[in-house]
Parts: C-alpha cells; structure tokens; sequence
C-alpha cells in the first residue's frame, strides 16, 4: 500500500517537473487553436523526468506515461506496482497559456489506484491523497485542508464541470444541471470534483485513458466521493492500455442520477 515514502517521491518529481514545464510555459509562444491530442517538447521532457525521479527511487516499479519516446520505452509499463503519469494533462490550456493544465501522478498496486497527485503550476495548487489517507490540498500561504466532494444531491441544482473545448456547444444535452462551468484537463476536472468546487463532473468521451483518470480517481474517492465510467463500471488498471468509456464523478448520490441520464447513450454509442 502507497505510504509516506511514495507520496514524498511523487510529490518531488511532480515538483521539478513543474520547474522545468514553467519554463518552456514562459517561452512558449501562444497556440489560438490546437487540436486535442497536441505534444510539446515540454510534455516529452518532463515526462522523463519525471520517470527517471521515480526510477531512482523505486527501481522495480514499473511505468507508464501519455507520451511515447525511446527513452520511456525502455521501462516495463506494465506490473505489480505501476506509476502512471500524464506530464501535462491539458495541454491546449498549456498552448493557449490560459493556466489550464497539470501534472498528473497516480501509483496503481494490484489493478487498484493507491495514490493520487495534481500539481497545478500556474496556479501552485497541488491535490493529494493517499488511500486511507485522505484528500488534501496545499495552496500558498495556506495549510493544508482536507478535501470533500460536494453534498448537493439534486441534479437540477448542481454545477457541472466540463471540457473547455464543449463550452461553445451549449447546455449538456442530457444532464439537466444548474451551472456549467469549464477547464481543459481532466485532472483539474477531477480535483475540483474532490475539492468541492464542483458537484459533478461527466463525460461521454470514450477515449479516456489510465493516464487522464488514475490520480483523479484516488483524489474523488478519498474526498468521499464515487468515480466509474459512464456504464457504471469501477475503474480498474489490470490492462492500463484499455480505453475507459466515458467518466462519472460525484457524490454517491448525483452520481446516481447522473448515470441514469448516461448509461443508455454510451450503451447506445458501443453498440455502433
């Protein structure tokens, strides 16, 4: 089980990564329109250096990342334990230098998300937990405060977090919610979940990956919250390499209402 030692590692690498991504967000020249699977020179860099921290550290664990370089080839991305790191989770905010984007770190032990981590550098807000340990967030000039999904229990009253990229479609078709509020990054999406800063997070997507959803997903569920996909399904890292359909994040409660409106469209949008 992930313990202090773990989360001091990760919280080191997540650090220099957020040094060294800074840096190129400052020379960065601004991207107006991106697509959604962009790369930068950035996300390469700090993806390896966040894999070689954590190597060092624990030197039998195995490790997978979004990005793909011959250096991170050369680790086992699948095992036992296994790091799962996104380096710049949202990187259209990135491009567009809008602040919307964060390192993601989450360590999985035996199929099942133990530790989770999102850094956000522009912001410096980091969010932690640690299974059975909580969820936390540091901010600047203030302690640590321990994190709680929202208590709302009413669709029609929530807020409702969703991608940037949707905020010029309109209302969600299909989840009748109070307020809509928008960010790239489904880490950020996830961690305002678990903060409490929004009720509910949803999406059909059916391309997310370990990477988008492991350090989230400890985050929701030690604020006591609840994370499936989109069919309701817990989310399990048996196969990393496994697309996940769509996600769900919540309290118990609007995450069952919320799966009521979705699951006959996504079981709709797999059958073809």
């Amino acid at each position: 089980m992930a313990s202090l030692q773990e989360l001091e590692a990760a919280r080191a690498a997540a650090s220099e990564a957020a040094r060294l991504i800074l840096e190129h967000y400052q020379r960065l020249p601004t991207v107006e329109w991106a697509p959604a699977d962009i790369t930068t020179d950035a996300d390469r860099q700090a993806q390896e250096l966040i894999f070689r921290l954590l190597a060092e550290r624990f030197p039998g664990d195995a490790l997978l990342g979004e990005e793909r370089t011959a250096w991170s080839d050369q680790f086992r991305h699948q095992g036992d334990r296994l790091w799962i790191v996104d380096p710049i989770d949202g990187t259209r905010g990135f491009v567009l230098k809008n602040g919307e984007f964060a390192i993601l770190i989450g360590l999985v032990e035996q199929g099942q998300a133990t530790l989770g981590l999102v850094l956000e550098p522009v912001e410096e807000r980091l969010t932690w937990a640690v299974r059975g340990q909580g969820c936390w967030v540091e901010q600047p000039g203030m302690p640590p405060q321990r994190c709680q999904v929202s208590q709302q229990a009413q669709l029609s009253s929530a807020v409702l977090v969703r991608s940037r990229a949707e905020q010029k479609s309109g209302p969600h078709p299909l989840l009748p919610t109070h307020r809509e509020i928008y960010t790239y990054s489904a880490g950020r999406k996830l961690a305002l979940v678990a903060r409490g800063q929004a009720d509910l997070y949803a999406s059909l997507f059916r391309g997310f990956r370990a990477w988008d959803v492991c350090a989230g997903q400890v985050l929701v569920s030690e604020a006591g919250g609840v994370l499936t996909d989109t069919l309701g399904q817990e989310i399990h890292y048996h196969d990393p390499s496994r697309p996940i359909a769509g996600l769900i994040a919540a309290n118990a409660e609007l995450h069952r209402q919320a799966l009521t409106h979705l699951r006959p469209r996504m079981e709709r949008l797999l059958r073809g």
